[in-house]
């Protein structure tokens, strides 16, 4: 069906918290907003689930910066870069900076020199 995005949201919320038009206990449904946003992030593209600074952390490591150096441009501590980049590989399938570098080339973050 062509349901307007908020329509089939709140028909999912429905389904996972109703049974044959009776609540669900709490134990056998799921939380609405896992529901919600496991719905919502169907229709967007990784990246795009980023946050501003893990975008700004991606960039920065696809331009040669370590984590150092990294968390002194942005004012964060060095753990904070790693979890980041940790998130920011796991997010976009990614495994090595290599394929960091590549991604933001392909993506247009940065263009090789």
């Amino acid at each position: 069906t062509n349901l307007p995005l908020q329509a089939m949201m709140q028909e999912n919320v429905l389904l996972a918290t109703h049974y044959d038009s009776k609540p669900l206990p709490l134990e056998h449904g799921w939380p609405l907003r896992v529901v919600v946003g496991s719905f919502a992030d169907r229709s967007q593209d990784p990246y795009e689930r980023l946050t501003l600074r893990e975008k700004e952390v991606l960039q920065l490591i696809a331009q040669g910066k370590s984590n150092k150096e990294i968390a002194a441009l942005l004012n964060i501590s060095v753990n904070t870069v790693a979890v980041h980049r940790a998130h920011v590989m796991e997010a976009l399938g990614l495994h090595r900076t290599a394929e960091i570098v590549l991604y933001a080339v392909k993506r247009g973050l940065i263009v090789p020199s």
